[in-house]
């Protein structure tokens, strides 16, 4: 994976991000699995937006760091 530096912030970014958008669609069922191949991919951003009623639910991400420690 190829990264950029964010600016002046000297924080290191993946090139290739992934959109969250869909996650809500499945009751986060697949969220720690879409995460964990992410991460093992290099992939370090993530896009949170969500155009909809259905947002990407905050407390499912709290978990998934959660699991990461």
């Amino acid at each position: 994976m190829k990264y950029r530096e964010l600016g002046n912030t000297g924080l290191q970014v993946s090139e290739i991000g992934k959109g969250c958008e869909g996650f809500s669609e499945d009751e986060c069922r697949n969220t720690k699995r879409l995460f964990d191949e992410a991460e093992r991919q290099g992939i370090n951003y993530f896009d949170l937006y969500a155009s909809d009623a259905a947002p990407v639910r905050q407390d499912v991400l709290s978990e998934y760091r959660l699991w990461k420690t």
